[in-house]
């Protein structure tokens, strides 16, 4: 009985569809090596779309919160360690990337990719600790707010004072912000 095999089948050979598949293009495959319905390229196509795109979102929404509290407050230095700019840049640069992974995908530009992902995200890990450590501290131990209408001014007492990354506490006196 002569029973043809797939291409695919041939010479014992089996090729896997993954979506992890470190192709640089969709177009090395031939068109016996794709998967019916477009094929794992197809799939990690939308995926670098969909997540570029949100990583676009995601920033965009982060700088118009960061101009929004910037138009709010004039105590940033209090209240931020590094300013907020700098995280959404970060993250728009790697969605951009990732976007771009969408129509070529070289070694080198997944390795870019990579290197800006772990970078960005070790940042908003560190910005996450330094916040909870240097700013969460004097915000917490508030002993009193007296707001001034005149002025539209509210300052804020605590036993704390931060200048930069150094934190101090002052147990005897009040430092007002």
């Amino acid at each position: 009985m002569d029973v043809t095999q797939p291409n695919h089948l041939k010479n014992d050979v089996i090729t896997a569809y993954s979506p992890f598949m470190m192709s640089s293009k969709c177009s090395d495959l031939g068109p016996s090596d794709k998967a019916p319905g477009g094929g794992p390229c197809a799939r990690r196509l939308w995926v670098f779309l969909v997540l570029g795109a949100l990583d676009i979102v995601f920033g965009l929404v982060t700088v118009g919160l960061y101009f929004n509290i910037q138009a709010v407050t004039t105590s940033n230095g209090l209240t931020e360690v590094f300013p907020g700019y700098i995280i959404c840049l970060v993250v728009l640069v790697k969605g951009a990337i990732v976007l771009v992974l969408f129509w070529w995908r070289p070694s080198c530009l997944i390795f870019v990719c990579l290197s800006v992902a772990v970078g960005c995200g070790l940042l908003c890990v560190v910005s996450v600790i330094l916040c909870a450590t240097h700013v969460l501290s004097p915000i917490k131990n508030i002993d009193s707010c007296t707001y001034r209408k005149q002025e539209s001014v509210c300052e804020c007492q605590t036993s704390y004072r931060r200048d930069g990354l150094s934190i101090e506490f002052l147990p005897s006196g009040r430092f007002f912000r």
